[in-house]
C-alpha cells in the first residue's frame, strides 16, 4: 500500500509540494509532460486586490507545456471554493513545450485608480495520471 500523502491536502491524497510549482518567471517542469495522461492544478488562498476609483478588471492565466489557460480575474473568482482554493484537472496529451511552466497576472487599467489584481500562496500542479506518477 502507497504511503499517506505528506503535502498540503494529504486526506485528499494531494501531494502538494515544492516539486512542481509554477512561478511568474518560466520554470522548467520536473519531469516531461508529452507523456502525461493528465494533471491536476490546485492554486492556494487566491483573492482578489480589488480595483478602486475607475480601475480597470484585470486577467489571470496560467500556462504549462504550451496549453494557456486564461481567465478574467472576475471568471477566476467566481471558480474558487469557499478557502479561496481552484482545483482544476487538465489532459496533457498534445503540449507543444512540454518542460515549460509559468503564470502571469495582469492587473486592470489605472486611470485615476488602481486596477484590479489577484494574489495567491502558490500554484502547484500534481501529475494524475502519467508514468512518471
Amino acid at each position: 500500500m502507497a504511503a499517506r500523502s505528506t503535502g498540503i491536502f494529504p486526506r485528499e491524497g494531494f501531494n502538494l509540494d515544492n516539486s512542481f510549482a509554477i512561478f511568474a518567471v518560466s520554470t522548467v517542469t520536473p519531469v516531461n509532460l508529452a507523456n502525461v495522461r493528465s494533471f491536476r492544478v490546485v492554486i492556494v488562498n487566491a483573492a482578489e486586490v480589488a480595483a478602486t476609483g475607475d480601475g480597470g478588471a484585470g486577467t489571470f492565466s496560467y500556462e504549462i507545456g504550451g496549453e494557456v489557460f486564461s481567465f478574467t480575474i472576475d471568471e477566476f473568482l467566481a471558480k474558487l471554493d469557499a478557502n479561496g482554493t481552484y482545483i482544476a484537472h487538465h489532459r496533457g496529451f498534445g503540449l507543444t513545450s512540454p518542460t515549460e511552466s509559468v503564470y502571469t497576472i495582469t492587473d486592470g487599467a489605472d486611470n485615476t485608480g488602481t486596477g484590479q489584481s489577484l494574489t495567491f500562496d502558490f500554484i502547484a500542479v500534481e501529475l494524475v495520471d502519467s508514468p512518471a506518477r
